[in-house]
């Protein structure tokens, strides 16, 4: 009975969700889907952090190269790491902050520790579904009185956020 909409206010964790984000990067600096790296169990050494041991789900790990494509598929976190540290924190930042996720980039933001609401969660996923184009959410989008008299009516705004090649292809993965 709460009138607490948990939709538009609450944050929470984006876990792996947070994943095509990244990839889209990857792909824009070039890495490709055909792209492998080693995913074993590892211990990060990064500068300016503590170490840092990603796991995978159940703690099952390919023990092998796996290309990106793999690693979308098994959500797996240590090729997100990876990734992570190829792109560079500064630019999965500045990233994050076109959606506006706030806070500084650390090891684990590959795997989704910032928080968002889920309506800026989903408007990211349509920012894919439409190819680059971000729309932004509009709860209302028209009041009219009892007589039809439009009193309200929203304006739809789009802006540009990712590029449409790099969504494509991560869209195809």
């Amino acid at each position: 009975n709460s009138e607490y909409n948990r939709a538009l206010l609450s944050n929470r964790s984006v876990g792996s969700t947070i994943k095509p984000l990244l990839y889209y990067l990857a792909l824009k600096y070039g890495m490709t889907p055909e792209t492998f790296l080693s995913c074993k169990q590892t211990v990060f050494k990064i500068d300016g952090f503590e170490m840092y041991s990603p796991s995978n789900a159940s703690n099952v790990y390919a023990n092998k190269p796996i290309n990106m494509i793999e690693a979308i598929a098994l959500s797996d976190n240590i090729y997100a790491t990876k990734t992570l540290l190829y792109v560079g924190f500064n630019r999965f930042t500045n990233l994050l902050k076109k959606f506006d996720f706030n806070g500084k980039c650390v090891p684990s933001s590959a795997l989704g520790v910032d928080e968002t609401t889920l309506i800026n969660l989903t408007s990211i996923y349509n920012c894919f579904a439409s190819l680059g184009m971000y729309y932004k959410p509009r709860i209302i989008t028209k009041i009219t009185d009892s007589n039809g008299v439009v009193l309200y009516k929203s304006i739809e705004e789009s802006y540009k956020k990712l590029e449409k090649p790099y969504v494509y292809i991560l869209n195809q993965l």
